[in-house]
């Protein structure tokens, strides 16, 4: 059987080696494609070669960046849901303390509630700093702060929108004129009082 698997077809091999090789020749030409010397130049793994789309990287990157702020934040939304779910547990048990006049919230959160899973931040807080890192290493060129500005949601308020900058502009602007052709209609039908018909 592998003398069967040595009889191959050598110029089957030679072609498969040939396509993926720096130096394919060009259909057209018969010489060394440029293209193919670029590529594989910048490329390192196997597998298919593909023009590099410098649009297409961009629109991908932006993707990407779009995707590890929505982790991100989603993150954090586990994270504050966690830290909800504590002082709901411990709210609960005050209120039974209060009404039962036992004391239970220590030995309950102690026994119960700490030892869960969802108590504990240490694995919500070790991806939250992963992210972090990851998307200032890859997205900020490794400058923590702005990669942190980026992430963390801001007041998303905005005082001022451009439409009430647009209709002050143009209430500014027509108002000017509103007063001037008053004050020259009204000078001008002055005028044709006083000339007799």
């Amino acid at each position: 059987m592998r003398k069967s698997e040595d009889k191959q077809d050598p110029d089957s091999s030679s072609k498969s080696n040939t396509a993926c090789s720096p130096t394919a020749l060009d259909d057209s030409t018969g010489s060394p494609s440029k293209r193919s010397n670029s590529l594989m130049g910048r490329l390192s793994l196997g597998g298919p070669r593909h023009p590099l789309d410098a649009h297409g990287y961009r629109h991908a990157k932006k993707r990407l960046r779009k995707a590890a702020v929505e982790h991100y934040r989603g993150l954090e939304v586990l994270n504050n849901y966690r830290i909800l779910n504590l002082i709901g547990f411990r709210k609960a048990l005050k209120k039974y303390e209060k009404i039962t006049k036992n004391s239970v919230l220590d030995a309950y959160m102690n026994e119960k509630v700490e030892p869960s899973a969802f108590a504990s931040g240490a694995m919500v807080s070790t991806m939250i700093k992963e992210m972090e890192d990851l998307f200032a290493m890859r997205f900020e060129r490794g400058d923590r702060k702005k990669a942190l500005d980026r992430l963390r949601v801001g007041p998303l308020i905005k005082t001022h929108h451009f439409s009430t900058f647009r209709s002050g502009l143009w209430m500014g602007l027509s108002l000017p004129a509103i007063v001037g052709g008053t004050f020259l209609c009204m000078n001008f039908f002055r005028d044709c009082a006083m000339v007799p018909f």
